[in-house]
């Protein structure tokens, strides 16, 4: 019993140094049709482990944002492999 006089315990979760974090994504791709396929994302190959730090660099139009729409959930019509 804690000092309040009322009990604890239960299911707890694990740590969360123990619980395996990574992003892996496989072939991400990302395209627009006009008048022919025009590539946005092309074979994007990336594995991010837990408690380790990424960056995203490039020029403008590189697609940066477009793929972290992708690892957030929020593109809705690409190809290839994610897993969280």
């Amino acid at each position: 019993m804690g000092q309040d006089g009322i009990r604890r315990g239960g299911l707890r979760p694990p740590p969360l140094a123990t619980i395996e974090k990574s992003y892996y994504t496989s072939n991400v791709e990302k395209f627009y049709e006009a008048a022919s396929r025009s590539y946005v994302l092309r074979r994007i190959n990336l594995e991010i482990k837990r408690a380790s730090s990424s960056s995203i660099m490039g020029p403008s139009g590189a697609g940066k944002s477009t793929l972290l729409s992708i690892l957030g959930m929020l593109e809705a019509r690409w190809t290839g492999e994610f897993e969280l």
